[in-house]
Parts: structure tokens; sequence; C-alpha cells
């Protein structure tokens, strides 16, 4: 239980930190220290700074995956709102923390990718299994018709991902909000049924 604890701790410290300055700039040691764990133990939870990597990206896909099954798998609400609600509960909690970068996929998908191919797969199967979860409910919204039925939920599905992944590196560039407001509104009017 002790060792589970200590590689969260660590995973967590290295997240926030590698959000602010990249994979490649932090060092395994200021990691550790901000954990407030023991420089020689590091290797006892993983084998190298690449399985680090690709543990800190797991536990970040993971996570999201979970609150996107939260936001657009309810059955009490129309999929087409559950859409609108998980993009206005992003933004808003973008709001609150202002335009730093909260996202390791939009901060460290192209550096990472180039580094190592186990984490760049790492990164590609997790986020198939977000657009999986898009799709899921945009053929929902559609079988319903709370959604445009023209449009392709795969390709939609990628679309709106690859949207909110520009739309959050150019607010961090920006420093301005603006960019998810507007992928914001362009996927409500993607996703609305046209009459």
């Amino acid at each position: 239980m002790i060792q589970r604890d200590t590689k969260a701790i660590i995973l967590e410290t290295a997240k926030s930190i590698i959000l602010a300055k990249g994979y490649t700039a932090v060092g395994l040691n200021e990691i550790l220290s901000a954990a407030g764990v023991p420089k020689g133990s590091f290797y006892h939870y993983f084998k190298s700074k690449e399985d680090f990597g690709v543990e800190l990206m797991k536990n970040f896909l993971r996570e999201h995956e979970e609150f996107l099954r939260q936001h657009l798998t309810n059955p009490d609400v129309n999929p087409y709102e559950r859409m609108v609600s998980l993009f206005d509960t992003i933004l808003m909690y973008h709001k609150q923390k202002g335009c730093q970068q909260l996202c390791l996929i939009a901060k460290l998908g192209a550096e990472v990718s180039d580094l190592s191919e186990t984490i760049r797969r790492t990164q590609s199967e997790g986020i198939r299994k977000w657009l999986d979860i898009y799709e899921a409910c945009i053929r929902e919204g559609q079988a319903e018709g709370v959604m445009d039925s023209e449009i392709d939920a795969h390709s939609a599905a990628a679309f709106i991902h690859d949207l909110w992944q520009g739309a959050s590196v150019r607010k961090q560039i920006d420093q301005d909000m603006e960019p998810l407001e507007n992928a914001i509104t362009t996927i409500k009017n993607m996703l609305s049924p046209k009459k």
C-alpha cells in the first residue's frame, strides 16, 4: 500500500511540474525533491525515465477517460446537453486556473512522441479510448434526434478532440480563453440538429 501511495505522489507531483516546464526540461531530482521522496528510491517505482513517462501518461489518460465517461454517459441527460456540459465544465476549470496548460497531451504530445515510441503509442491508445466515448455519445445523440444525423460520428469525435487540443495550445500561447470559447461554439454548431 505504501508503494502505491508513494508512486501516486511522485506521479501527481510530476504532473504539475511537467505541465509547467515540459518533459525534457524537468530532471528526476526536481520531481523527487518536490514529492519528498528520496532520490535513490525512484528506480524502486520506475525502471527508467521513459517508464516513468509511460506511467505518467497512462495515469493522466485514465483520469481523463473517467472524467469523460462521467460526463458523456449519464442516461439522465440527453447526449447533446452532456457534450455541452462537458466543455462548459472544462472551460470553467480553465478559467479558474488561468491560462496555464492543464492537459498533458496538449503540453507533451508532440514533444514526447519524437522522443519515445512507447510513450507515443501510450498516448495514441489512450486518445482512441477518449474518441470512442465521444463517438458513442454522438451516435446516441443522433439516434435520439438531438444531434445532427448527417455528420459522421467517427469523424466528428476526432474533430472535436483535435479542435479542443489545438484551442488548448493556442489558449496558452495567447494567454486568452477565446480559443476555447470559439471551440465550444463550433462544437455546438456542428452537433446541433439541422432543420
